[in-house]
């Protein structure tokens, strides 16, 4: 694992990439349903969106071609 951070390359999520972040989040969404929203939602949007919910308004801001880490929300 040492050598590991090496080959680690990061590049923005854009919707080309959608399946690479969707393979890394897991079925689950990472933490319980996550899939980065936690940050971009009021708490109780935030819940009431966990997996599903919350998969597909990331997917949104994706399509809508804005970098997530800076869409302002």
């Amino acid at each position: 694992m040492r050598g590991a951070a090496k080959n680690l390359e990061c590049v923005p999520l854009i919707p080309e990439r959608w399946d690479d972040f969707a393979t890394l989040f897991g079925p689950k969404g990472a933490c319980a349903g996550c899939w980065c929203m936690y940050w971009r939602l009021k708490r109780s949007d935030f819940v009431r969106g966990k997996g599903d919910g919350n998969r597909d308004a990331m997917r949104d801001l994706v399509q809508a071609a804005l970098l997530p880490a800076f869409s302002g929300t």
